[in-house]
């Protein structure tokens, strides 16, 4: 049976032996931020990394799979952008990990090069009432009219708290778009607009990088990235038409 070890953001647990680390295959999953399953001795050196980060990780000698999150980023801006949004919003959480800053970052840069204004939350938990925080304090006085938060659950708190206390219409008043397109983001009480991470197509990359690796084992390391794919649906004005058949084609 394989051992598991499980360590936060990205790092073994500190009391991995460095030959487990050279030893085994690294996958990141929602539950926990990396686990490692040790390969016995005799297998050679086999590593492959299912991770935020778009850099080689120090002292951990392993290719990167990777979804492209600076690009879903951009996307967003630009989706909000061409909504006519003047006066946007990034939520994230305190958190601050690698995907969800590479996502925030790229989107504010987005709109800074079109000269339009941001402002940043980055505070509480990733979770449902982070977004209803932020929506309470965000939307109380300045004229926010687009909003990307950086995961689905932070933007249906966002998005209740809009529509709910703060009598925003959505998305005449307010566009607003989420990341990792969870079951609950196609409900009908949200549908919101998000990003989907490629989970196949990562699991398959990974499968075809530890085959290469085992082919090649001195050939370089590399960064692997795979784009997120648009989910068009309900909360971002001049999208909203073409929902269904953007839902549809992507299923």
């Amino acid at each position: 049976m394989p051992h598991w070890i499980a360590g936060p953001r990205g790092t073994p647990r500190p009391d991995t032996p460095p030959w487990v680390v050279a030893r085994c295959f690294v996958a990141f999953t929602a539950a926990v931020d990396v686990v490692a399953v040790v390969r016995p001795a005799a297998w050679p050196p086999l590593g492959a990394l299912v991770t935020p980060p778009m850099t080689p990780m120090p002292g951990l000698a392993v290719d990167t799979v990777v979804t492209d999150h600076a690009a879903g980023g951009r996307a967003a801006a630009e989706h909000l952008l061409a909504a006519g949004c003047q006066h946007l919003a990034v939520v994230s959480s305190g958190a601050r990990t690698a995907s969800l800053e590479g996502r925030l970052d790229a989107f504010c840069k987005r709109a800074m090069q079109a000269g339009v204004p941001v402002r940043i939350w980055r505070d509480g938990p990733t979770d449902y009432a982070t977004g209803r925080e932020a929506a309470l304090a965000m939307l109380a006085e300045e004229a926010i009219d687009g909003a990307f938060c950086v995961t689905d659950l932070i933007a249906l708190g966002f998005l209740d708290a809009a529509r709910l206390d703060r009598g925003r219409r959505v998305p005449d008043d307010l566009s607003l778009i989420g990341f990792d397109d969870i079951p609950q983001a196609a409900w009908n009480a949200y549908q919101l607009t998000t990003f989907r991470q490629p989970v196949r197509l990562l699991t398959d990359q990974v499968m075809q990088v530890i085959r290469q690796r085992a082919e090649n084992p001195e050939s370089p390391h590399a960064i692997f990235t795979l784009p997120a794919s648009p989910v068009i649906r309900m909360t971002v004005r001049g999208l909203a038409a073409q929902g269904s058949a953007s839902v549809g084609s992507l299923r």
